[in-house]
């Protein structure tokens, strides 16, 4: 997993914009200590540990509005993880607008919106151990 997913738009209508790449950079402080391997290079550690990679491929994923109910609940539990990371690392009025949107069914909830989507990007790495 190179990084979390992204799914809001820019400007929500709801609070200051940027809200996801404020929640993002966020994150990114709190993972650079406790999660360093999060977005590495994986290939040197596989060839590190004795494995041949094999290849190494990586998907973009975008998923465009309007999103199944499915993905528009994915969003909802990836947000609601992130949020759990953000005391004491975003603003009162940026966790409040964190808040409303993953936290029940109200207008403004992720479950209700139409103008969400899903990029990220993942890499897979084949690998073999020789022998």
């Amino acid at each position: 997993m190179d990084a979390f997913p992204r799914f809001l738009p820019d400007d929500l209508s709801l609070g200051r914009p940027g809200l996801e790449t404020r929640c993002h950079a966020a994150l990114a402080d709190g993972h650079a200590a406790e999660v360093p391997q999060l977005g590495s290079d994986w290939g040197p550690r596989l060839s590190r540990a004795g494995f041949t990679i094999e290849a190494e491929r990586p998907f973009a994923i975008s998923l465009t509005p309007p999103l199944p109910h499915s993905a528009r609940r994915y969003a909802q539990e990836t947000l609601r993880r992130i949020r759990s990371h953000l005391d004491g690392r975003m603003s009162a009025g940026d966790l409040l607008a964190l808040d409303t949107l993953i936290d029940g069914d109200g207008p403004d909830g992720v479950l209700r919106r139409d103008d969400l989507a899903v990029r990220t990007t993942r890499t897979l790495w084949a690998a073999r151990r020789p022998g």
